[in-house]
């Protein structure tokens, strides 16, 4: 490792995984104050500092900054390609012992032996051609490579077919406030003059089997947070079968959802991860010798294809084989009983409900808008409920109190964040460009580097790609707000500024490993010997196919 230690790209890489920018925190502007200051002593922006700038991210209660620079060719053109990346990490609270020096990579690569890791995470560490620590791949490298590039442009603008310029954003590993908030900003520069013929993210790729491949992404998938509150009827336990277990309501939900491969979407030959239940709760606070009545769920479900409206009917119908599954088995073992204790068996008398967080929300803001906008700001800003997903859930579950609804019931709906999918169709001129861009990386990298880029439609992390323009019918964003709690309060989208915007995009990125565990790291070889030239071809192909 020492040939890359004395460049500014592996100097810019160590600093910035040296700031703890955990996530939602206002240590992400520590990231953003070191790269403003690394990009202020270039000498385009020394003369030209209005094309370098700290943004804040509107309404952020951390006043968190993203940045955005560009240089731009000497001979004047509007087209410009962006290189994007989220300067925000995940926590560190499984790194165990060397907690301490997740921060420090050096240090942590070698002290990381230490602690038990796979088999091929140990590989990596004895081969030296990995660095391990937080932040390393996902995904500061990606970063310092971006800031390598801008300097490349900044060296030489006469040479430049289009401008150059990066956007660094905070909060993607939370609810991507940062790329939410630079939507505007981005409209408005194309309104005042830019056009932004590509936006390319450095994130890392998914391995393959164990392998760690380059690969270029044609697309990225989306995601929308969905949830249940459901509740049973309430019963002591000794009187079991007098009320209906939420819990058992639960346990059907989650058996038609959570993994379920029949529920995966897709589009052409690429699958999605299906539905992974990301949080079950018990909502009863308090201990109680009575059955669990009340409960929710939250699922994460990634999406290439399907609408809101979509997902909105395919929750509906999840749902309600979900409550009759549970009533059918609550008959059943019901008259199991009464047969072995020898008493008269008359079926209970359940009028199972299902209604959408929509329908809910509707019936008590007509019946009593007062009462809904009270218990709005008195949940839904409660940070001692919770983030903001059990915030939305908590608001849902004192709405069906309003309504006075008897259960048994299911409410399901939407939570935030949502990311749309995006998709490269080839229907447009920026699409074909970009496949045309891909398959001659893949020829470049094989031809000058013998080595294999791969190519997928979808980029399965979700990243903020999403964000770079909603190719999709506009009623459909509707769908989402009215059927997520705290919609323009908790959580909102700049829908007529992501309907009108539409960047082409393509992820490519360091190689990477283990992101987000404790054996996270990148490729240090790949990184500087064959990454940046790759990203440049990447951008120079770019340059030569616009038009």
């Amino acid at each position: 490792m020492p040939d890359y230690k004395d460049t500014q790209m592996y100097k810019d890489l160590v600093e910035m995984v040296r700031i703890p920018s955990v996530s939602p925190s206002s240590e992400e502007n520590r990231v953003a104050d070191y790269i403003h200051s690394q990009l202020s002593s270039i000498s385009w922006f020394r003369d030209n500092p209005g094309d370098l700038l700290l943004l804040p991210c509107k309404g952020d209660p951390l006043e968190r900054n993203m940045i955005f620079a560009i240089v731009r060719a000497t001979v004047t053109t509007s087209k410009t390609i962006l290189l994007t990346g989220h300067m925000d990490v995940v926590t560190t609270d499984m790194y165990g012992p060397l907690r301490d020096l997740a921060f420090e990579p050096e240090e942590y690569t070698e002290r990381i032996f230490e602690v038990e890791m796979s088999s091929g995470a140990r590989a990596d560490l004895e081969s030296g051609d990995w660095l391990f620590g937080r932040g390393v791949a996902d995904m500061k490298s990606g970063l310092a490579a971006c800031m390598d590039q801008l300097r490349k442009a900044a060296q030489n603008t006469s040479s430049l077919k289009t401008n150059v310029a990066v956007l660094f954003v905070p909060d993607e590993e939370n609810n991507s406030m940062g790329m939410v908030s630079a939507v505007p900003y981005l409209k408005y520069l194309t309104e005042d003059g830019l056009e932004f013929v590509a936006c390319i993210d450095t994130e890392p790729p998914f391995p393959v089997e164990g392998r760690s491949v380059p690969t270029a992404y044609l697309g990225t998938v989306g995601k929308a947070n969905t949830f249940f509150y459901f509740e049973g009827i309430g019963s002591h336990v000794g009187e079991y079968y007098n009320g209906m277990s939420a819990g058992l309501i639960s346990s059907c939900l989650n058996l038609e959802l959570d993994g379920n491969p029949d529920l995966v979407d897709r589009r052409g030959d690429f699958y999605s991860s299906p539905f992974g239940c990301i949080k079950i709760r018990d909502m009863r606070d308090e201990y109680s010798a009575s059955i669990v009545n009340s409960g929710s769920q939250i699922y994460s479900y990634l999406t290439v294809s399907l609408s809101p409206s979509e997902i909105l009917d395919n929750l509906k119908n999840i749902a309600s084989q979900s409550m009759s599954k549970a009533a059918d088995i609550f008959q059943k073992r019901r008259k199991k009983y009464a047969d072995l204790s020898k008493v008269q068996f008359e079926p209970a008398d359940l009028d199972l409900k299902v209604l959408s967080y929509g329908e809910l929300e509707k019936k008590v803001s007509q019946n009593d808008p007062e009462f809904f906008e009270t218990l709005a700001e008195k949940i839904l800003f409660d940070e001692n409920c919770g983030d903001e997903r059990d915030r939305a859930v908590r608001f849902t579950a004192e709405l069906t109190k309003k309504c006075e609804i008897d259960p048994p019931f299911i409410i399901y709906g939407f939570l935030p964040p949502w990311y749309p999918h995006r998709a490269n169709e080839r229907d447009t001129h920026g699409d074909r460009m970009i496949a045309h861009v891909v398959k001659d990386l893949a020829d470049h990298a094989s031809k000058e580097f013998e080595i294999t880029v791969a190519k997928k439609e979808f980029f399965e992390g979700i990243c903020d790609l999403s964000y770079c323009g909603y190719r999709g019918n506009t009623e459909e964003i509707k769908k989402i707000g009215e059927n997520m709690p705290g919609w323009d309060r908790l959580y909102t989208l700049p829908l007529v500024d992501l309907s009108e915007l539409d960047i082409p995009v393509l992820n490519f990125g360091p190689l990477g490993k283990d992101l987000h565990k404790k054996t996270e790291r990148v490729n240090i070889p790949f990184l500087f010997d064959i990454y940046p030239y790759l990203l440049s071809h990447v951008i120079q192909t770019i340059q030569d196919k616009v038009r």
